[in-house]
């Protein structure tokens, strides 16, 4: 194996192991709120996603989390029997079933949300201007370089 190549593995391998350890610690985060939280990463994510949203179809979250839909069923199956969420059938055509918050969701993910945006706000104060811009940039690359190989 050549030298770049190596050097490329490596950091390949860095890379990941980081932004596995980064996922694990905003996880974390999630786990000393006062209100005890006990859902999976994919639950939690999937609850974010329709706090930001207000309401979405099953395709919308499967496709908005990379997860298949019928995995993505069990995850939101489980949300509903936790109380956090509600399916409701679409008021102009009854064959969609739209997905969303119900208000224990969404006042106990947004408070979650609330708390750990102020970490990570406490967190990018200590670092300089310069150096947040480029972790934006460099996150927004990696974004971008990912989408264009799929």
């Amino acid at each position: 194996m050549k030298k770049n190549e190596q050097e490329l593995n490596e950091m390949a391998t860095k890379v990941l192991n980081l932004s596995n350890e980064i996922g694990r610690l905003m996880h974390a985060l999630t786990e000393t709120q006062e209100v005890p939280l006990e859902l999976t990463h994919n639950q939690f994510m999937s609850a974010v996603y329709l706090l930001r949203l207000k309401t979405a179809t099953m395709t919308e979250i499967s496709d908005a989390s990379g997860i298949s839909a019928s995995a993505m069923t069990g995850i939101i199956d489980r949300l509903i029997e936790k109380g956090i969420a509600v399916r409701e059938r679409d008021t102009d055509d009854r064959r969609v079933v739209k997905i969303m918050l119900s208000q224990k969701g969404n006042d106990m993910i947004g408070q979650i949300a609330k708390t750990i945006r102020s970490k990570m706000v406490a967190l990018l104060e200590k670092m300089v201007p310069e150096d947040r811009t480029n972790l934006i940039n460099v996150f927004e690359r990696i974004i971008k370089a990912i989408k264009n190989n799929v």
